[in-house]
């Protein structure tokens, strides 16, 4: 046998057992958030989004080398203050407005220092503008939402166009700084220059006017000289300044660049069908299955053997197939002589094993047979089990202790003018009330005449005195009684039974009723020895998952209701050869009246 796992563990069939049994939360749930996702999307106000792409830069050329940009503080630089207000004002340019990715559209002569200066400061925009650095690259994408499509065009485009714009002027600006002191410094060597030039030209010619005499030249040549070197320092000077400049030329600026100018959008990016109805169909089903779990953990039904097992602390002795028509009161069915062979009668064979088997461990001869409501099908389990145990060649009497709605004498076509309330009530011998079925080994004894005092009767010393009479006399003693819940006279039959047997309906009884038909009998001194699972359906055991239906018993035995009928273990029906046990002792004693 397989180990019986702890009731810690969790079976991944237990959860589809769940959902198999509220499938239609799950669906209904799912309808309402693929409809809620729908209905959305029909009032939903809709969006339009643009994008356009710039390629960022160093704008100065002095400032790049050996420098990376720095891409997340350049998509921060684009909801700047000033790009900000530049953007504002080339929304408001007619020119703009007319076609945003106009190339007639200067945004040098839109967005000069004076007008940014004098323009108020609206950051609610920002709102709707979202700045994107693409990975591994100069790139950015900026993307502009808004109710219109060319609102969300000239949003995307002005922001692109004013980032450029502001980092252009402001690359400018930083190169003005820098070419201010070298343009002074070029202006004062020039001077410088333009003067040294300016005395070498009179010195040579005051040496042609007057040549000096023959003492003098030396003189006149290194003054020439001195003003050669001091020209050749300013050259010099000059050059180094000129170089300086060249190399902030504003030719060399390199401002941002747009890659992608900003597209009319087609369609609107929000509401979005595929966005919407996933997110409703998402919900739709964590809804549906948050519903499933909680309304089948809230549910009181008994969901199969295990729950059984737990709540009684006794094994399940069998589970009886569904019967059609069981439950009617007017067509009482013995199945185990209608059909011998079919399912049922090897169901009834199963539990007559299992009853067999305890009653020797426990020495068990009276059973009471009972269920806590009513339409559990104790009665019909009573018939049968006593059926299938005097054809095993048990000595078998049967008895109805249901003084209120009895009902088994009718699975054996007998009248009810005598049995248990006439011995108790009165006085009658229990030979003169046990009947002959027609059945080897089986003898019945109906309730009787139904009196005013059913639970005064067998409350009465006459009834355990009753029950040992019986038990000199035969193998078992089966007794139907009322259901455990509804009157009180189970409990007073089941002190003197040795045991009872609880009948469940295997889909329609709750883990309640059963909890507190175990606690009425234990309190009153009861031995509970199993449970009966009527009313099977395997199709409807489908929802519940292998664990509840499963073969495994916590108890030590292997239960089951077998398909097949004959050959499974079961006799043959009754005059086709089937081998009798031998008894061990007749009924002739009770027909001599001697019980």
């Amino acid at each position: 046998m397989e180990p019986i796992p702890g009731d810690d563990v969790v079976y991944f069939g237990e959860y589809l057992a769940v959902l198999r049994r509220r499938k239609w939360w799950l669906i209904v749930s799912v309808v309402i958030g693929v409809v809620a996702a729908a209905a959305y999307y029909k009032i939903a106000p809709r969006s339009y989004t643009s994008t356009a792409k710039i390629q960022a830069t160093i704008v100065l050329p002095s400032q790049s080398a050996g420098r990376q940009i720095d891409m997340p503080t350049e998509a921060s630089f684009v909801t700047s203050n000033d790009v900000t207000k530049c953007a504002s004002l080339l929304v408001r340019d007619k020119t703009f407005q007319a076609d945003p990715s106009s190339s007639s559209v200067d945004p040098s002569t839109i967005c000069t220092s004076s007008a940014i200066q004098a323009t108020s400061l609206d950051r609610s925009p920002l709102q709707n503008l979202t700045v994107t650095p693409v990975p591994q690259s100069t790139v950015m994408t900026v993307e502009f939402s808004a109710p219109k499509p060319r609102q969300a065009e000239a949003g995307a485009q002005a922001f692109a166009l004013a980032y450029i714009q502001i980092k252009t002027a402001d690359g400018q600006t930083q190169l003005d700084k820098l070419r201010a002191p070298l343009l002074a410094q070029e202006t004062a060597d020039e001077k410088s220059l333009a003067k040294t030039d300016t005395d070498i030209s009179n010195l040579l010619a005051s040496i042609s006017k007057n040549p000096p005499a023959p003492g003098q030249a030396g003189a006149n040549q290194a003054k020439l000289n001195g003003l050669n070197q001091k020209r050749a320092v300013a050259q010099t000077a000059l050059n180094q300044v000129t170089t300086q400049l060249l190399q902030l030329d504003p030719s060399k600026l390199t401002p941002p660049a747009l890659l992608l100018p900003a597209q009319l959008p087609q369609a609107p990016s929000s509401p979005s069908k595929t966005i919407d109805g996933g997110i409703g169909l998402a919900v739709g089903i964590l809804l549906g299955l948050a519903l499933a779990f909680i309304v089948d953990k809230r549910d009181d039904h008994v969901r199969g053997r295990q729950d059984v097992e737990t709540v009684l602390a006794a094994p399940v002795l069998a589970i009886i197939p569904h019967v059609q028509g069981w439950r009617d009161r007017d067509e009482a069915q013995l199945t185990v002589s209608l059909q011998p062979r079919g399912t049922v009668a090897e169901a009834y064979r199963q539990l007559r094993t299992s009853v067999a088997f305890l009653a020797s461990q426990r020495n068990a001869k009276v059973i009471m047979v009972s269920g806590p409501g009513v339409g559990e099908g104790k009665t019909t389990t009573s018939a049968n089990l006593a059926v299938v145990l005097a054809l095993a060649g048990k000595r078998v009497i049967l008895v109805s202790a249901d003084l209120r709605k009895p009902r088994l004498h009718k699975f054996f076509g007998m009248d009810n003018d005598i049995g248990l309330s006439s011995i108790l009530g009165e006085g009658a011998e229990p030979w003169s009330a046990m009947k002959n079925p027609a059945i080897e080994n089986l003898r019945v004894i109906a309730s009787g005449p139904v009196l005013a005092n059913p639970a005064e009767l067998v409350e009465s010393e006459r009834m355990p005195e009753f029950m040992d009479r019986l038990r000199e006399v035969s193998d078992f003693v089966i007794i139907d009684s009322p259901p455990v819940l509804l009157v009180s006279d189970p409990l007073s039959i089941a002190r003197a039974a040795d045991g009872v047997l609880l009948v469940i309906d295997a889909h329609n009884s709750h883990r309640g009723a059963l909890a507190a038909a175990r606690d009425q009998l234990e309190q009153s001194g009861a031995t509970i020895l199993g449970a009966v699972m009527n009313n099977f359906d395997p199709a409807r055991a489908k929802k519940y998952g292998s664990r509840y239906y499963g073969r495994n018993s916590p108890y030590g035995y292997r239960y089951s209701y077998a398909y097949g009928g004959y050959g499974y273990g079961g006799e043959p029906a009754p005059g086709n050869g089937a081998r009798r046990a031998p008894r061990e002792a007749p009924f002739e004693a009770t027909d001599r009246g001697t019980p």
